[in-house]
């Protein structure tokens, strides 16, 4: 990693601050990166595909889930052997000269020469060929056309690999096509041939070099010290999540304790009830901290996506061109708001919180039911992806607010059909609903003159808040698409009041 300078927000350079891969743990080699962004060594996503490529018998094209956010992926095309797979995935150059170690290549020798049969000391570093070059190689680069932009420095000169790191990002899309321009619209980095198909009749579309002269450098701190507060933030989840399964342990422990002393006083068919209860309990025990677990396992793939975003955006603030900063901060954005996403369709975020011992009526519950009681599993809406969205940075809850409404506009809703699940009796009249939080309602009220927000994680919901009001309120809506209880506009019979963290 590049020195910071002496600064007195100079970052730690620990381990944790040097791209490793999430496979094989160690510092990264040979980087590779799948579609969805995340980057690996090349020998480990190549084992990693051959060891989980799949076919299913309806599709001709083997697919696998990324280690980290388990996105789709499928191969390139058909046929095709997990080698040639492996080797047609990208070569991360970013982080390939960002986490260039001198140390490590000063004593190699010059690859061009190498597949020629020749043993020549390598002095130069290529930076888009990524290899090691000698002085001969380093010349013919100036007479081949194609090769004449590479960037290429002196390995016995720390200073200037390490500085003004920048390479050419090529489109996901187009195949080959250079990235070199935003649209602000909609928030998208474009080639030449995306401005043509999709952005032609935007209104607000710039070059990356007249970007790439706006500081980006404030922008990006404040997203890094966002990130770091979110890994903290999900450290402590992890650590909770821990406890509660520490917790669960200790009471599972203590009924069965509980039940084995009062199974003993019971014959034979007591204790072949019991031993069934205990395989229920197990199952439910296995259930509620698998989920956990799951839990926490997502947790940790998507603390690596922050952490992985974190260390590049600190090492190009440090160390890239303020084109490169752009273009990659803007992919992160989007490669976190996507994994949020997939990560908010997944059913797991209802928790197991705590066991309660069933009433032990034995020979009632023998002699009735053949079976004893099950103990009863409390579950809650843990809130860790709102709390994670409340954390994030601005740009990644927008990004992640219109994929959301991006999906819901291609659903065919005259095909929808809705059926009654559940329904909450109030005592008053209701105007308006305002839905928040996927848990959370707010309802205005006439009689009396209030806002009432209520918890509808259970089928009956209840009341957990009211705000009384000195005139009848009649809607309410988000603000500005922040989709939390923080801000929103309420409308009354002669003004409009904006609220702000009153609920």
């Amino acid at each position: 990693m590049a020195d910071c300078g002496n600064s007195t927000t100079k970052l730690s350079d620990t381990s944790k601050d040097v791209f490793h891969c999430p496979i094989c743990l160690e510092e990264i080699r040979n980087p590779k990166y799948l579609p969805c962004f995340h980057t690996f060594c090349g020998s480990c996503i190549e084992t990693y595909i051959s060891s989980t490529a799949t076919c299913k018998d309806s599709e001709s094209v083997s697919t696998i889930e990324c280690p980290i956010c388990r996105k789709r992926i499928e191969a390139p095309k058909k046929h095709i052997s997990d080698e040639e797979w492996s080797t047609a995935l990208p070569n991360n150059r970013l982080v390939a000269n960002v986490c260039l170690n001198s140390k490590k290549v000063e004593n190699e020798l010059c690859k061009f020469c190498q597949r020629k049969g020749k043993t020549v000391p390598g002095r130069y570093w290529c930076k888009v060929c990524m290899e090691t070059i000698c002085d001969d190689c380093k010349d013919f680069h100036k007479f081949v056309p194609i090769l004449q932009n590479h960037k290429i420095c002196d390995m016995t000169d720390s200073g200037e690999w390490r500085n003004g790191v920048e390479v050419e990002e090529i489109c996901a899309e187009h195949d080959g096509e250079v990235i070199n321009a935003f649209c602000y619209n909609h928030q998208e980095l474009c080639c030449i041939i995306c401005l043509i198909k999709h952005h032609r009749t935007c209104l607000s579309v710039k070059s990356l070099e007249d970007i790439a002269t706006e500081k980006e450098e404030n922008h990006v701190t404040t997203i890094l010290s966002l990130l770091s507060k979110m890994e903290k933030r999900l450290e402590n989840m992890q650590l909770n999540n821990q406890a509660k399964i520490s917790h669960l342990i200790s009471k599972k422990d203590a009924i069965c304790f509980d039940s084995e002393k009062k199974i003993e006083e019971v014959k034979k068919k007591l204790d072949d009830a019991h031993e069934q209860w205990v395989k229920q309990f197990e199952q439910t025990h296995l259930d509620s901290v698998g989920n956990i677990e799951i839990v926490s396992d997502e947790l940790k793939r998507f603390s690596t996506t922050l952490c992985e975003s974190r260390i590049l955006l600190q090492s190009l603030l440090a160390n890239g061109s303020p084109k490169q900063l752009f273009i990659t901060k803007h992919k992160q954005l989007a490669q976190m708001a996507e994994h949020l996403s997939r990560m908010k369709s997944l059913d797991i975020w209802d928790l197991p919180e705590d066991y309660s011992q069933p009433h032990w009526d034995f020979l009632s519950q023998i002699l009735n039911e053949s079976k004893l009681k099950d103990v009863d599993l409390t579950k809650i809406s843990s809130g860790i992806i709102e709390t994670i969205l409340q954390m994030a940075p601005v740009a990644i809850a927008n990004k992640y607010i219109m994929r959301r409404r991006r999906e819901m506009s291609k659903k065919d809703w005259m095909k929808v059909e809705f059926s009654k699940t559940s329904e909450i009796s109030l005592p008053y009249d209701v105007f308006y609903g305002l839905f928040v939080h996927d848990t959370k309602i707010v309802l205005p009220f006439r009689d009396p003159s209030s806002l009432k927000v209520f918890d509808v994680s259970t089928a009956t919901g209840k009341c957990v808040h009211t705000e009384n009001c000195e005139s009848r309120p009649y809607d309410l809506c988000h603000a500005r698409g922040t989709m939390t209880l923080e801000e929103m506009y309420v409308s009354f019979s002669e003004s409009v009041v904006f609220l702000s963290n009153q609920l």
